[in-house]
């Protein structure tokens, strides 16, 4: 998935009352949730999808880490961050005890 695809998923996600990892992080969550990012789909490099949201890298950082946390994601130095599958999900759902 690239990073316009996935913009264009995640449409108006920010929320004056969440701080911008945390908006991020649940939407994308949301967007796993309902299929429309599916298990073993690729999201895009944090510094491309950082340049096409209009937010600092370490605002994508801090919400694939949660996501990671919450068992959506799993991260691979140098290989990017995939999408797992529900029954690979953690027990736990994302919520703003995991940060």
């Amino acid at each position: 998935m690239d990073s316009a695809e996935l913009s264009r998923l995640l449409g108006v996600w920010t929320d004056a009352d969440e701080r911008l990892p945390d908006a991020l992080a649940r939407t994308i969550s949301e967007l796993v949730d309902h299929g429309f990012v599916p298990a073993g789909s690729t999201l895009p490099p944090q510094r491309e999808l950082a340049r096409v949201l209009g937010v600092a890298r370490g605002t994508v950082a801090s919400a694939l880490a949660m996501l990671e946390a919450g068992g959506y994601v799993v991260s691979t130095r140098g290989s990017g961050t995939r999408v797992r599958s529900g029954r690979d999900r953690k027990s736990t759902r994302l919520n703003s005890s995991h940060w």
